[in-house]
């Protein structure tokens, strides 16, 4: 018997862990806030505490006035760190 072999039915031999309830999970205004400041990629973009219109504004306003490639690219990383933010906002959030 082969190594793989051995190691799947090791696995198998392991009691499952629990699967985690999503629904549980809320988020406030607060957590998010944290979540955006701690984001590399929105580093560049100085709102501060996390005002996600304003946030948004000052990316789209970066993009307009992206130069370079290297621009565009530290655009393009920001904006998919506010998609996941709103992402994680519309499933997670509840209100305090």
């Amino acid at each position: 018997m082969n190594d793989r072999a051995k190691r799947r039915r090791a696995r198998k031999k392991l009691p499952k862990p629990p699967t985690p309830i999503l629904t549980d999970v809320v988020l406030t205004e607060a957590d998010l806030s944290a979540v955006a400041e701690a984001a590399l990629a929105l580093l560049p973009f100085p709102v501060r505490p996390w005002n996600r219109e304003k946030l948004w504004t000052a990316v789209l306003d970066a993009q307009i006035n992206a130069k370079t490639q290297e621009d565009r690219d530290l655009v393009a990383e920001a904006r998919g760190a506010l998609q996941v933010l709103q992402a994680i906002e519309s499933f997670f959030r509840r209100d305090e």
